[in-house]
């Protein structure tokens, strides 16, 4: 088994943090964070062939604080949803105010609207970071999430909308609920029935990638396990998909001595048979499978978006 790169990327704009769905209609809508004179703008792009082009197509919201970490679904009903932090800073940049965000769109990621907010806290200390939305087999939506409860612990969470994120039931913590480590940047895939989601965390020392199993589409989890640990240095920020059957969990590293680049292990929980390296320079990256054979990897590479189409040769 082997991954066949793209020898170049696709530029998807000017920014940091890409991430992209499939919409109905064919297309792919990304959405990334741009900076302009002190503001931060979630913005979205449009690729009508696979990934291989974009261009610039809406604005989900600005702001002067942190507003970052976007990510984009289409409902069933054919409404997109775009979830982000979104925190108010002071005068010197630090926290204040922390929210996840849930906004709106009705014409295909042009335009936006606020839908509702699943969480917020006052506490400087209180971070919300990194959401992730998924729709459950049983029709409902759900909303993962990284939530600070100190500087050295942070847990992982899930809540559930049965109204397309209109509201939400209360919050449960699925993984460092039970521990204090600092765990995050989720992301989840299903394989063979099961719902597999990755995460980073200094559980033992020096950040490294892990994941959790759920046999119920996310009710409970088990199954604590490691996916890759670079040694003494950094493995972190994964992210995953099923690819034909198989799962491809980029996250980026500094073990190569070159600064962050990207990586990925090929497999599934237990069983990672194959490191791939993706880039020299890459950070943030998300991942959608396009096909059974081939997925669609974004990544900063210093403040440009790009995408990268990777192909799996049994």
């Amino acid at each position: 088994m082997e991954f066949i790169c793209a020898s170049e990327p696709s530029h998807m704009g000017r920014g940091t943090y890409p991430r992209a769905t499939r919409l109905h209609d064919g297309s792919i809508l990304g959405t990334l964070t741009e900076f302009h004179d002190g503001e931060n703008v979630v913005v979205t792009t449009k690729s009508t062939d696979n990934g291989n082009t974009w261009v610039p197509y809406g604005e989900v919201t600005r702001g002067f604080g942190d507003v970052d970490n976007p990510f984009v679904l289409q409902l069933p009903n054919g409404e997109i949803l775009c979830t982000f932090r979104n925190h108010t800073t002071n005068a010197t940049g630090g926290h204040i105010h922390h929210r996840i965000t849930v906004c709106v769109s009705a014409d295909g990621g042009r335009k936006w609207k606020f839908l509702s907010m699943p969480d917020e806290s006052s506490n400087p200390a209180r971070g919300l970071w990194e959401p992730f939305l998924r729709l459950a087999k049983d029709g409902s939506l759900q909303l993962y999430y990284s939530k600070e409860l100190s500087p050295s612990d942070q847990d992982s969470i899930l809540q559930i909308s049965h109204d397309g994120g209109k509201t939400w039931d209360d919050e449960s913590a699925f993984t460092g609920h039970d521990m204090v480590t600092r765990d995050g940047m989720l992301g989840l895939a299903e394989l063979n029935g099961e719902l597999v989601a990755v995460f980073e965390t200094d559980e033992d020392g020096i950040m490294h990638i892990k994941c959790v199993t759920s046999p119920d589409d996310g009710k409970t989890w088990s199954n604590r396990q490691l996916v890759y640990r670079a040694g003494k240095w950094t493995a972190a920020a994964p992210q995953v998909a099923n690819i034909g059957g198989v799962l491809v969990v980029t996250f980026q590293t500094d073990e190569d001595g070159e600064g962050m680049g990207l990586k990925c292990m090929v497999g599934k929980p237990g069983n990672w048979v194959l490191k791939v390296k993706l880039g020299a320079v890459g950070v943030w990256s998300g991942i959608m499978a396009l096909d059974d054979r081939s997925a669609l990897v974004m990544f900063d590479e210093s403040g440009t978006c790009k995408a990268r189409k990777i192909t799996l040769k049994r």
